[in-house]
C-alpha cells in the first residue's frame, strides 16, 4: 500500500482552512457577500442585524444631562454595593468593548439592584448605562441613549477607554 505524501495533504488542509476562514471573497466586506455565498450562521446574524444601523460613537451616545442623571441614580441605588471604579478601566473595557450597549443594559436591568432586579424604570437603567459609558471615555452628544434594548444593539462599545474615564 502506497502512503500519501505529507506535503500535499498538509497543503490541501491549509487551503481548506484558509478558504473556510472567510466566506467572503478576499477584500470584501460582509455587506458585499451575497446571501448565496454566506453561511447559514452568517445569514442569521445578517438578518438579525439588518434592522439595526450602527450609531457612530463620535456622534455621542448620550447627553451630559443623561449621564448626570445616571450618576445620581448610581449614587442612590448602586453605591450601596458598588464603587464607580469597578465599572471603568482595563477590566471593564476587556469585559465590554466587544459588545453593545444592549448587552450592558440587559445585564444591569436583569440583575440589579441585587435585592430587586429589574425594579428601576427602563429610562433609569439607560441613564446608569450612560454614566458608565461616560466613565469609560465615550463622548456625550446631542441625543439620549434610548431605553429600548433592541435599539441599543446599534451602540457598539468598541470605543471604551478612549480619551477619558
Amino acid at each position: 500500500m502506497k502512503r500519501a505524501r505529507p506535503f500535499p495533504v498538509l497543503a490541501a488542509l491549509w487551503l481548506c482552512f484558509a478558504g473556510c476562514a472567510s466566506s467572503a471573497p478576499a477584500g470584501a466586506s460582509p455587506e458585499e457577500t451575497s446571501p448565496a455565498e454566506a453561511t447559514e450562521p452568517e445569514q442569521a446574524v445578517a438578518a438579525a442585524g439588518a434592522a439595526v444601523e450602527a450609531v457612530p460613537a463620535e456622534s455621542g451616545y448620550f447627553t451630559e444631562e443623561q449621564a448626570e442623571r445616571g450618576r445620581a441614580a448610581f449614587r442612590e441605588v448602586c453605591s450601596e454595593c458598588h464603587y464607580s471604579s469597578e465599572f471603568r478601566g482595563a477590566q471593564f473595557e476587556f469585559e465590554w468593548k466587544r459588545r453593545t450597549a444592549r448587552d450592558l443594559f440587559r445585564t444591569i436591568s436583569r440583575t440589579m439592584p441585587e435585592d430587586a432586579p429589574g425594579s428601576l424604570a427602563p429610562g433609569q437603567y439607560a441613564d446608569v448605562v450612560s454614566y458608565l459609558l461616560q466613565l469609560n471615555g465615550l463622548p456625550a452628544g446631542g441625543r439620549e441613549l434610548p431605553a429600548d434594548a433592541e435599539a441599543l444593539r446599534a451602540y457598539s462599545l468598541a470605543g471604551l477607554g478612549r480619551g477619558g474615564g
